[in-house]
């Protein structure tokens, strides 16, 4: 079943981050029609318990056959900037990502078969900090108010917070966006927005890892200390601007948002069953073999990429 897509104007995201580079894991490879290509990923340590990944993918030629400007860059980056893991923190390059880009996305969990909605960050921009180091990592996103509704704790009571989410397209299709405001900007938040009306706003991604530890005490030998982490990721909002007006263009209606969400759970549900008989071919080996017992060579990614 093919899927219509509602065609909704491209929002403007973006990420600017600074930080101390922590892992490199960028390779040399070809895409699907041979040309040279460098993908990977960069992990920016922000402080002690914040960090940031950006995927990277850049090619060596542009679609018309041009040298890329941006290519030689990525090259520096994976011949000259040195990581956390490679010299240790003392000796690792300090990093500036500007251009950088947020995007909401839904994927199918190979863990557990459920649809899971998460952010990706990705950029081809990377500088050495200069003298002015300021470790960051902040947002800008445009997007319609789907939702607003207080922060509930993990005992039942409200934080003060507000839990907003935002509808945001993307090249795949409209997704969710979960956006934290924080205690002392709710009643302004809440005096300009409300449900249905759209914006722009920043504010700071968090992305941490706490550590504790437990103490077990035994009433023979020595106690026991058992170490548990909990990743708290979250786009803690800083500002936002005015909402759009009703009749500016950037606005996006009520009725173009509600088809785009069915558009979007017809897209999962593909998904997912493209996902089941993927696991149903696998089970059953016949389902890959010609009449005559032969098996039926897989040609997909021989072909990928010419439109067969």
């Amino acid at each position: 079943m093919s899927i219509e897509k509602t065609v909704l104007r491209t929002v403007e995201t973006s990420v600017e981050a600074e930080g101390i580079l922590s892992e490199k894991n960028l390779e040399r490879a070809f895409d699907t029609n041979g040309k040279e290509i460098i993908r990977g990923s960069l992990t920016l340590k922000i402080d002690d318990t914040r960090f940031i990944r950006f995927n990277v993918y850049a090619g060596k030629y542009t679609k018309d056959g041009k040298e890329s400007a941006i290519y030689p860059g990525i090259e520096t980056v994976m011949n000259e900037y040195h990581s956390i893991a490679e010299v240790g923190e003392e000796n690792a390059t300090k990093v500036r990502v500007s251009r950088g880009r947020l995007e909401p996305q839904s994927y199918l969990s190979r863990r557990n078969g459920q649809i899971v909605t998460g952010v990706r960050y990705s950029s081809n921009f990377f500088n050495r900090s200069g003298q002015n180091y300021e470790p960051k990592a902040e947002f800008k996103i445009e997007g319609f108010v789907s939702a607003v509704a207080p922060e509930i704790g993990k005992e039942g009571e409200e934080t003060g917070r507000l839990k907003v989410t935002l509808l945001v397209p993307t090249y795949a299709g409209i997704e969710p966006f979960t956006m934290i405001v924080p205690e002392e900007l709710s009643d302004s938040f809440m005096s300009y927005y409300d449900v249905g009306l759209t914006g722009t706003f920043y504010g700071d991604i968090i992305n941490q890892t706490i550590v504790s530890e437990k103490v077990v005490k035994m009433a023979i030998g020595k106690d026991i200390h058992k170490e548990s982490s909990q990743t708290i990721i979250e786009h803690v909002m800083s500002g936002a601007e005015e909402p759009y007006e009703e009749d500016d263009p950037k606005t996006f209606s009520t009725d173009i948002i509600r088809q785009a969400l069915t558009e979007r759970e017809l897209r999962l549900e593909e998904m997912k069953q493209k996902a089941a008989n993927q696991t149903t071919t696998a089970a059953n080996p016949a389902a890959n073999q010609s009449t005559t017992g032969r098996q039926i060579p897989k040609f997909s990614s021989a072909f990928s990429g010419t439109g067969f």
